[in-house]
């Protein structure tokens, strides 16, 4: 079964496997400070397990040994009717220990930083929208204080990793710039939670329901 459920992932999603990171998780390091096999960019140092090459470019895996939070827009952006958009709102991300709320990572004095956060800016190519404002009985989420997605009442299989989440203000027809999450489709990769994506992709259609963000 899940040699059937890889397939259809690789055909709908493309190839998960070939690479240290999900291509969603690399940042471009092609103009970083070569020394030997290591590679220095934006102060990070990639050693050759660490990144890779494509078509040309190198692309490095921060998140193989960074702490990340995957913010969906760039850092002076928020999603505005499924476009990133310049914008002064402030974009606080809350961090928590399992429910409970520790600090916020503010972009604009950089406090990730000061707490060894890099962030991912990448929006997801698929997925479903949860907006807690709006559905707190199920849509209530938790960033982790290692970047993972928590989202207990969700039923999309207990904590996620960094490649499968976005998060951002969103502001367009549904909701008012609110702070809400993209559970991606884009690399899925724990059995559980493919498990139940394919089920909701090929069973019923309600996984793109709510929201299907395009890139």
């Amino acid at each position: 079964m899940k040699g059937v459920i890889l397939m259809l992932l690789s055909f709908f999603f493309g190839d998960v496997s070939n690479s240290p990171c999900f291509k969603s998780l690399s940042v471009d390091i092609t103009n970083g400070v070569k020394d030997g096999h290591e590679i220095t960019k934006n102060g990070l140092t990639y050693n050759s397990s660490n990144y890779y090459r494509e078509n040309g470019s190198i692309y490095g895996c921060p998140c193989n040994f960074k702490k990340c939070i995957r913010k969906c827009c760039g850092v002076d952006e928020i999603m505005i009717n499924k476009t990133c958009t310049k914008s002064d709102v402030e974009v606080k991300i809350p961090i928590h220990r399992k429910t409970d709320f520790i600090h916020h990572l503010d972009m604009r004095n950089e406090t990730h930083k000061k707490l060894d956060y890099f962030y991912i800016h990448k929006r997801c190519k698929k997925g479903a929208r949860l907006s807690p404002d709006l559905y707190p009985e199920t849509d209530t989420f938790y960033i982790q204080e290692d970047g993972k997605f928590f989202a207990p009442d969700a039923e999309i299989g207990g904590m996620l990793d960094v490649g499968n989440y976005c998060v951002d203000v969103f502001h367009d027809g549904e909701i008012d710039r609110k702070f809400a999450a993209i559970f991606c489709a884009d690399d899925l990769n724990t059995e559980q939670t493919i498990q139940h994506v394919v089920k909701k992709i090929y069973s019923t259609g309600e996984f793109f329901a709510r929201f299907a963000c395009d890139q």
